[in-house]
């Protein structure tokens, strides 16, 4: 991934925490209504991946893979393994910065 978009990636993601538009965690992004992009760690064990994809794909909610170190790197702590985005103004810039380099068709490597 290119530095610039990389560093506007973060800067989106700063806003959305700033604004309390993010959410951490499977359970909480299974409870919540108002979804516009969810970022999932390759790391992620298989049986929460494959809730989150089942529970995402029936919103029709966009969604990307990351390595961990993305993951990480995005939102400055290493424990986070998924994380979704509230505000559709914000994931719509997040996702376009991130559609930049996305290689096959959800997975950013």
């Amino acid at each position: 991934m290119k530095i610039l978009e990389l560093s506007k990636i973060k800067t989106y993601i700063n806003f959305a925490k700033r604004s309390n538009n993010i959410i951490y965690g499977v359970d909480d992004i299974l409870n919540s209504k108002h979804l516009y992009l969810v970022l999932i760690s390759n790391d992620l064990s298989e049986s929460s991946k494959n809730k989150l994809q089942k529970y995402i794909e029936s919103k029709k909610i966009t969604y990307f893979f990351l390595t961990n170190t993305q993951i990480s790197e995005f939102c400055n702590n290493d424990s986070v393994k998924v994380f979704a985005i509230t505000d559709k103004n914000l994931a719509n810039a997040i996702k376009v910065n991130l559609l930049t380099d996305v290689s096959d068709g959800g997975n950013l490597e």
